[in-house]
């Protein structure tokens, strides 16, 4: 989202933003993978500016992000940076809506570096990628079994009964990978990754 001015005062800082016409995307469960490749490509171009910029946003989901439909051309734009940080500030403790927080953020407890931020933004996109694709999160239950939910393999969750074998879902199913190695390292690469799924699903 754009910032249009930025006052500060003694009393504290003001922000003039950009007004957003349109709907979170937590109403959107699209059944079109092309343009949900579509949609996401550009949130992770979101993403990778924040991140390029020093900031890291840390709580990506379906409800901070705005789905603009201009003569059918749908933009999204990130919105709400209330638990954003830069990075000079750490270490940092765990932020942002458990289902969507990355499982080493959760893990290290306060000694996140920011290259662990970066990393959760990403995971948090893939989270959000799985649920416009299924109409739902790949974890629930309490904070304790979303944590050892996240450190399954993928036939234990039962992600071939959601259908998501197909060029996007597969981007979905990397991005939440149990083992960090496996996922995308960077918004970039994930966008490349959905960048290619989207000509496949075409």
């Amino acid at each position: 989202v754009k910032m249009i001015e930025y006052q500060e005062d003694p009393q504290g800082a003001r922000l003039a933003m950009e007004l957003v016409r349109g709907s979170s995307l937590r109403y959107y469960i699209l059944d079109r993978p092309a343009l949900v490749a579509d949609l996401f490509v550009q949130v992770c171009a979101g993403i990778g500016a924040l991140h390029a910029a020093g900031v890291a946003h840390r709580d990506v989901k379906p409800g901070n992000i705005m789905v603009e439909n201009r003569k059918e051309i749908l933009r999204p734009v990130l919105v709400d940076f209330g638990l954003a940080t830069t990075s000079g500030e750490g270490p940092w403790e765990a932020a942002g809506t458990i289902e969507y927080v990355s499982p080493e953020v959760v893990a290290k407890a306060g000694t996140s570096t920011w290259e662990d931020l970066v990393r959760a933004d990403v995971y948090a996109a893939s989270v959000t990628l799985f649920e416009i694709l299924t109409g739902d999160v790949p974890f629930c239950g309490s904070p304790r079994d979303i944590q050892r939910q996240k450190t399954l393999r993928g036939e234990d969750l039962g992600y071939g009964v959601l259908r998501l074998d197909d060029p996007v879902g597969r981007v979905a199913l990397r991005g939440i990978a149990p083992d960090p190695a496996d996922r995308f390292g960077t918004a970039a690469e994930m966008g490349e990754a959905l960048a290619a799924a989207r000509d496949l699903a075409d």
